[in-house]
């Protein structure tokens, strides 16, 4: 195990005010009140070696899990073979989880020396429950950026399947040394810990921004954080953000966020480098 400091967002703040907290792809919140109170709090945490425990994390259990796998992304730009990759991630999906059905919602792909879509610094859960019952009702563009998937063709699939899920793949591009992603075991997690007014905004688009609300977490010394060091592009993450057994009340999903390993400015280790791809999986 070890000490790493992760990002959390004074509770006590975020749910006083009504209005949306928008911020920053690093993490620091810019509409409070108090332009010097940004409400963002680090506490030490201890993340777990997950290549180190005797019992790996699962989907089953912990809501994730880490696999190997033999996809190529050679050129992310490369509609061609994104579009081949989320096929054949489609059926990697639906063979880890037992789904008959899987469509692909959206992806971005993320770098240390992005202006926008850097690592997300910040501990969070991409669905609030709000933002699930809205969806295949209302287009929502900062989750749904696949432009052949309608709400309508969303709607149907939730219509006609008894149990569906939402997941995160989360695959390196190249070797991770820093800002490494984080993962909290969602057993260890308490409704009453959940943060639920969060809001992404979109620097281009007021619009975006009402439909974006995503959840954190109040900091408690006892979540159990794990990580996996040095992550290949061969290696891949599949985590849970909903399913719909247990419906958007009481749902508790995987929460994540990249970390510090080493300084941003030793140019010893490359920027990380990833893609993370949404889908929704039904049985």
């Amino acid at each position: 195990m070890e000490k790493q400091t992760l990002n959390f967002y004074n509770a006590s703040i975020a749910t006083s005010i009504d209005v949306p907290i928008t911020f920053t792809l690093d993490g620091s919140i810019l509409d409070f009140p108090n332009e010097n109170d940004r409400g963002k709090e680090t506490h030490i945490c201890t993340v777990h070696n997950a290549r180190e425990t005797v019992k790996a994390p699962t989907l089953a259990y912990e809501g994730f899990q880490l696999f190997n796998h033999d996809i190529k992304f050679d050129d992310v730009s490369d509609d061609a073979q994104l579009e081949s990759n989320v096929d054949l991630l489609q059926r990697f999906i639906q063979k880890k989880t037992g789904a008959t059905s899987a469509l692909f919602l959206g992806h971005v792909v993320r770098q240390e020396n992005f202006d926008r879509h850097k690592p997300s610094t910040f501990v969070h859960a991409d669905w609030s429950g709000e933002r699930v019952q809205k969806l295949g009702v209302e287009d929502d563009p900062l989750i749904l950026t696949n432009s052949d998937i309608t709400s309508e063709r969303v709607r149907h699939l939730i219509e006609e399947k008894d149990h569906w899920s939402l997941f995160n793949i989360w695959i390196p591009l190249k070797t991770v040394v820093n800002r490494p992603l984080a993962l909290c075991d969602v057993h260890s997690v308490e409704h009453d810990d959940v943060i639920h007014n969060l809001r992404f905004k979109d620097p281009d688009s007021d619009q975006k921004a009402a439909k974006g609300n995503i959840l954190s977490l109040k900091f408690r010394e006892y979540y159990r954080w794990f990580y996996y060091p040095l992550m290949q592009s061969n290696e891949l993450l599949i985590f849970k953000q909903f399913d719909s057994v247990e419906g958007a009340a009481s749902f508790i999903p995987v929460f994540h966020t990249a970390f510090k390993v080493v300084d941003d400015n030793d140019q010893r280790f490359p920027m990380r480098e990833s893609i993370e791809l949404r889908f929704l999986a039904a049985k």
